[in-house]
Parts: C-alpha cells; structure tokens; sequence
C-alpha cells in the first residue's frame, strides 16, 4: 500500500498528510504545505474499507520511517474513526499537527483528539485560543488563502453584490426573502451544492464590488457532526472574507465574534440582521470612495498577514521550536460520548468486514480501561444494538435504490 507522491515536491523536510478522502479541499490544503514540505498524502477511508484501521496505521508508521518524514499532518475533520487512540499509535519520533478548518463546529470532539498532537492548525480564531487555554499550542491557519490563486484583476467591477455558497444554510433564507422583498440584486454563484472552479469563482470576486458573507451555522445536529452542541447554531467565521481581500474586493460580513480579532475598524464592515445588511449594501455600492477604502484595507491586511507564505512561515517557526513531549504529559478524560462517537464512526467504515468488525470491538473494550467492567459492557451493549440497526438501515436503502 503504497502513497503517491504530490507533483509539486521540491527538497526540503518531508511530511505525510493523512486526509479523509480526495476532496478539493485537500487540494488547497497540499498546495499550502507544499510551500516548505514534500508532501506525501494518504488518503484514509479507501484503506480502511480495504484493509482496516491496524494497516492504516501500519502503513503509515511504516511511511514515516521510509520517508523519513518529520511531520504528520492529519486533516480529518467530521471523520471521528481518526481518534486520539488512533493519533497516539503513530510513531512518537515525528511532530503530530492536527489541522481542521470546522473547529467551530466539532471543538467538542477534536479537543480530545488533539491531546497527542504537538500542534493544532485551525481555522477558527476564536478555537485557536480555546486549544491554548488547555494548554495545546495553537495557530491560525486558513484554507483557501493562496495569493497564486486568489488574486486581483485589473477588470472594470461589473456586478453590485456577490454571494456564493449554499443559499439555504442558517439564517441565509432570511436574509435573501428581504433582499427580494426591498429590490437588491443578490448575484449567486454556485448555487447551493454546485461550486464553482476556482478559475471561476477568481473572476467572480473579482467582477463584484461588494462579496457578501454570512457566519451563522447550519442546524448543529447529530447529522452534521457527530458532537452534542447545548446551542442549536454558532457564528463562525468563513474563509469567504480571504478569498475576497487577496481579490482586492470589499466584502461585508455578518457579525463572528472572529472578526475582530483578526481585523481592524473598517476591514470587514458587518451586519447582524437583514435592515442592517441591506443599508450597509446601499451606502457601499452609493459612495465609490468608500468602497474603494474598505476593498484597499482588507486586501492590505490579508496579503500582509493571512496569504499562505506568510501563515507557513509562521507555522515552521512554531515547529522548530516546540517539543514532542509536552503532549505526552497531558492528562486527559476521554468521556463515553466520545467513545462511542469514534467506535460508531469505526465500525461504519469496516461494517462489510465481520473479522474487522469484531477488531474493532476487542480492541476498544481491551482498551477502555478508564471505564468500570459494568459501564464497558452498557456501552458495548448499546453499540451492538446501534450496528444491528445500522447494517438494517443500509440493507433497506439498497433494496429500495435497487427497485427504483
């Protein structure tokens, strides 16, 4: 089982990225590490399926010493299988870095995750000061954020007010209706599900004058990430306001609490509802002068502080001077709702192999030693009783895809 080698790689200190899948987001988050890494991904669910989480982890153990490799980078957010028992099997002689661009969303889960890692790069502000209170070293560091990408374009801005994204999420339904209701033109670009390239999408920003961003979350349930959350939305920040800054166009957000820390007064103009959203707009699109002020501060503090060399400058720099051993003194108290969200996402992508299956299951029970023989068996109960209805749920989704 052998990792493809990324085209891009040049000489310098190699490092393996352990990534979910193939996504286009692993192609920005390759392109950022390869400034000062060769990067060796592994793409983790095709090998599971095939031939589980103990050759996974074989496998890259053994990469590690044949590569050489200094680092590993494991970006594997809303895959919980990945765990903190999972991290602490990796060879301790290379620096772990946990990178996760929805922390906002699963702070819950990958707070436990991350107490065998030496770093964690997230793209939350806010989280990066969360992991540092715990006393995990913690930096920003955004995904799409590429000055050899997202550019400026020397184009006459043709276009008012540009949204792209999923129209549907949150509040955003809101938001649209009263844009309607009072005459706004709201340009959409891939609409909902259907993104845009990135050639695309560059031309877009770069054709609006104003990209309008919204922060509040879809509805934080069991479907979307695995984790309990007491509150039903949160308001993170988006990548959307980098995108639009390294373009040179003046983007206006809805209020994160993000914001300002990353931002000063008049960067990011933002709004808490849809009268204020919609005056912004107008006074915006009405006085070129502004505009032009607010497009030339953001892009000035973006490609200052926020472009990808300068964030992989930082992160080398934090790097070479952390210790790989700190994280082997963190005490930490794995509760049962995490192991049970880990072991569900474990036996999900094994569920076709019984021998895996049954793995899976001793090797968690051996290993949960922090809980009582009682609570063990309640919680292994629970889980057989889960996976009976899982594998029930999946056979009748084929036979009803099968009849249609």
């Amino acid at each position: 089982m052998s990792m493809p080698e990324h085209s891009s790689i040049r000489e310098a200190q190699i490092c393996i990225l352990l990534l979910k899948s193939k996504t286009r987001w692993a192609d920005h988050l390759i392109r950022k590490l390869s400034l000062e890494f060769s990067v060796f991904p592994i793409y983790a669910l095709p090998q599971i399926r095939e031939y589980g989480f103990g050759a996974l982890l074989k496998n890259l153990n053994q990469e590690i010493v044949g590569r050489g490799a200094s680092c590993v980078f494991f970006s594997v957010d809303f895959f919980p299988s990945i765990d903190v028992r999972f991290i602490q099997g990796v060879n301790p002689s290379v620096k772990k870095v946990f990178v996760t661009f929805d922390d906002c969303v699963l702070h819950p889960f990958n707070s436990i995750s991350v107490a065998r890692c030496d770093l964690v790069l997230t793209a939350d502000p806010i989280s990066v000061l969360k992991y540092q209170e715990k006393g995990v070293p913690a930096e920003y560091f955004p995904l799409e954020s590429s000055a050899e990408i997202y550019k400026p374009a020397v184009v006459k801005k043709k276009q008012g007010v540009l949204f792209f994204g999923v129209r549907t999420k949150g509040n955003r339904p809101k938001y649209f209706e009263y844009f309607k209701e009072r005459g706004i033109a709201i340009k959409v670009a891939g609409v909902d599900s259907n993104f845009l390239n990135l050639d695309d999408l560059v031309q877009e920003i770069n054709n609006a004058k104003i990209v309008l961003n919204f922060s509040q979350t879809d509805r934080l349930d069991a479907n979307v990430s695995d984790v309990f959350h007491a509150y039903d939305k949160l308001f993170q920040f988006k990548g959307r306001i980098i995108e639009a800054g390294l373009c040179r166009t003046a983007c206006i957000s809805e209020y994160s609490p993000a914001i300002p820390l990353l931002f000063g007064k008049g960067e990011v103009p933002t709004f808490r509802n849809p009268e204020e959203c919609a005056q912004m707009i107008e006074e915006l699109l009405s006085d070129d002068d502004q505009l032009e002020e607010v497009a030339s501060k953001l892009y000035d503090t973006v490609t200052q502080r926020f472009e990808d060399s300068v964030i992989m400058t930082n992160v080398m720099r934090v790097l070479r001077r952390l210790s790989t051993e700190a994280k082997d003194t963190r005490i930490v108290i794995i509760p049962s709702q995490y192991s049970k969200i880990s072991l569900r996402g474990r036996l999900r992508q094994v569920s076709t192999k019984p021998s895996e299956v049954i793995k899976e299951l001793r090797d968690w029970y051996l290993g949960n030693g922090g809980a009582t023989h009682p609570s063990r068996l309640s919680m292994l109960g629970g889980t057989l009783i889960w996976f009976v209805y899982f594998l029930t749920k999946e056979r009748i989704q084929k036979w009803t895809s099968a009849s249609e």
